[in-house]
């Protein structure tokens, strides 16, 4: 379920989630959980959805663990929340609701049929009373009254409009392959989920909506539309009910007899996809922007492998037909192909079509690998299916990937508008009088003399610009103070540190602007996206602003300040000070010896004079 809901007013898409009633106490009594989701665009907000989704899941979580509430209570919660979502989705229908508890039924694959059976004789019968009545219903295409143009309409020439709206209206209405349907749920309309629904309830049961039994009624229901369909024309056409069919439901009822249970045991086959990544992500620890890019890795692992399996059933052919499947996906997804399962979309891939790049492919295995590899260390499962199916490595032809930037790279880079004067803030590329003071000055600056990552950077409160024994440093931390969060992050554990400013920052008044800041940010223009990136949008004006000044060549990214500042320290220090500055890992465990309060390898002192001595030839004087 994705917990849309549309403004009635402003079309603006929300989320909205009932709270359970047992943790309400420990969320200050909160009945609903409402969010705006920021656009008019169902796609967009489905996206969004998603990632306010996990937030909502995580803080139910905790909710649960601050009032202790047991397993069997946190399941009839779930039960709960289905029958909430149950009774919306039947609003307006004559359905029987079954009140109190939920105890779920099992239901067999027999059963299911059985079920199914009645559901078509019961709805041929209610069709043929209908056609009794009213007559034969007309079909649903062919020529119709065309509508007025909306209001809005732009175009003057209405019977383009007519043309066009009426091309649509007198079509057949295309109906989808059931076998298509069984293999994905996707595709199935909502009238189908009711049906279950309806069909299960005449019979007094309640299924529960995630579990086999309803998979099984499902499938036995879609597979009985196309019986539905062939005798409702044999109504239509005056031949009425097929005898097969006519039997009426009170005879079959005694076939069915669902095994009530209480507490539905675990499968033998153990723990599920889904759930091992739940259990894996509890103790790991996932970003906002990781959370969403498991959740890409696992939906299509799933689709290719039949669904949400039990993770000791999943092979190793499973996973080499996944990867299989990756090399030929596109690297970019049109809005129809993101509807579609992943062999449709190679399907119809043309074999000129861009492909993911191995490095991609590369990271959805070995992410893969890594959370199977857990599941074998905390014995939930016996083999990890995926451990060496993670490709090689692809080989460069073109060299590096990424370029520092040269001498004249530099000077081109800081005699340009930002820095030398701009026309004004709004069009900083074009030369003039005006000095920018935000990101976009600092930003370029700091990474060439500190090294740090461009979200290193971004992220930085004014307290991490900080003094000791009279040495200014930026202190690269996810320590946070405040308790309004300022969701911090480093890449790794070691990306932890203290770099002190090069004599040029302090000279050209980088600690003049920090200290001029009425905010906790050092950089308050910088806003997250939905993934919690802070510099998300910078990178694109940076990338823009590069091609304006002739810096054309898409190996020379922000990050080449990066490899700059790394190229500038070898010739004047040592691989352990060097690392020390960026944030890299050496040294093996001897490494995590002798280490400061800070966590710091080298004293302050040292790695001051050692980044004093880094130079850069081609920049200019702006002071």
């Amino acid at each position: 379920m994705t917990y849309l809901t549309k403004h009635h007013k402003t079309s603006v898409w929300y989320f909205r989630r009932t709270v359970p009633p047992e943790i309400r106490p420990a969320m200050a009594g909160r009945v609903e959980w409402y969010e705006s989701l920021r656009t008019k665009d169902y796609d967009e907000a489905k996206e969004r959805a998603k990632v306010v989704g996990i937030k909502v899941d995580v803080a139910f979580r905790e909710a649960r663990k601050a009032v202790q509430v047991p397993a069997e209570a946190g399941a009839a919660s779930d039960a709960w929340e289905w029958q909430e979502w149950v009774r919306d989705l039947t609003a307006g229908f004559d359905l029987p609701v079954m009140p109190g508890p939920a105890v779920y039924d099992e239901v067999t694959l027999d059963d299911a049929k059985t079920i199914a059976s009645a559901w078509v004789r019961n709805r041929l019968a209610d069709h043929e009373n209908r056609v009794a009545i009213h007559g034969v219903p007309k079909v649903n295409y062919g020529p119709v009254p065309l509508p007025d143009p909306p209001r809005n309409w732009i175009s003057g020439n209405i019977e383009t409009y007519r043309f066009q709206v009426g091309r649509q209206l007198n079509q057949p209405v295309a109906r989808l392959s059931v076998v298509d349907q069984v293999r994905d749920i996707r595709l199935t309309s909502g009238n189908i989920e009711i049906a279950i629904f309806e069909a299960a309830n005449r019979f007094g049961l309640l299924l529960d909506p995630a579990g086999d039994s309803w998979r099984r009624l499902r499938y036995a229901i879609l597979l009985a539309t196309e019986t539905l369909a062939n005798g409702i024309e044999r109504v239509n056409s005056g031949q009425g009910i097929p005898e097969s069919a006519s039997t009426t439901i009170s005879t079959v009822v005694p076939t069915v007899i669902p095994k009530r249970v209480e507490n539905r045991e675990p499968e033998q086959k153990g723990k599920l996809l889904s759930e091992l990544y739940a259990m894996y992500a509890a103790e790991a620890g996932t970003t906002v922007k990781m959370a969403v890019e498991h959740a890409t890795i696992f939906t299509r692992f799933r689709d290719i492998i039949g669904g949400d399996l039990p993770v000791r059933v999943i092979t190793k052919a499973q996973v080499v037909e996944f990867k299989s499947i990756l090399f030929q996906m596109p690297r970019y997804l049109t809005g129809p192909q993101k509807k579609m399962s992943l062999r449709e979309v190679v399907a119809g891939t043309p074999p000129d079509a861009t492909r993911l790049s191995v490095a991609s492919i590369r990271k959805s295995i070995s992410i893969l690998q890594t959370i199977f590899e857990w599941g074998v260390k905390n014995g939930i499962m016996d083999t990890n299916p995926v451990k060496g199916a993670v490709p090689a490595k692809a080989k460069r032809t073109a060299g590096p990937a990424r370029l520092f930037f040269s001498d004249e790279d530099i000077k081109l880079i800081f005699t340009s508008p930002i820095w030398a004067g701009c026309e004004s803030d709004a069009k900083y590329w074009e030369p003039g009088t005006h000095l920018v003071q935000d990101e976009r000055r600092w930003l370029p600056l700091l990474a060439l003399y500190t090294g740090c990552r461009l979200e290193e950077l971004g992220q930085l409160l004014v307290r991490d610009v900080r003094q000791d024994a009279g040495i200014w440093f930026l202190d690269i931390t996810t320590i946070n103070e405040n308790e309004n969060g300022s969701g911090k992050s480093l890449k790794t554990a070691g990306s932890h540190r203290r770099i002190p400013l090069h004599p040029v920052l302090v000279q050209i008044g980088f600690l003049d602007y920090v200290q001029g800041q009425t905010t906790e940010r050092v950089f308050p223009n910088l806003k997250r996206n939905s993934l919690g990136v802070l510099t998300a949008r910078y990178s694109k004006i940076w990338a823009r602003y590069s091609d304006k000044i002739g810096l054309s060549d898409t190996r020379k990214t922000f990050h080449s300040f990066r490899h700059s500042f790394k190229r500038s320290c070898r010739g004047v220090m040592s691989n352990d000070i060097h690392d020390a500055l960026t944030g890299h890992a050496g040294g093996g465990i001897g490494g995590t010896y002798g280490r400061d309060e800070a966590g710091g390898r080298v004293s302050l002192a040292i790695l001051a004079e050692a980044i004093a001595r880094v130079e850069f030839p081609g920049f200019p004087d702006l002071k």
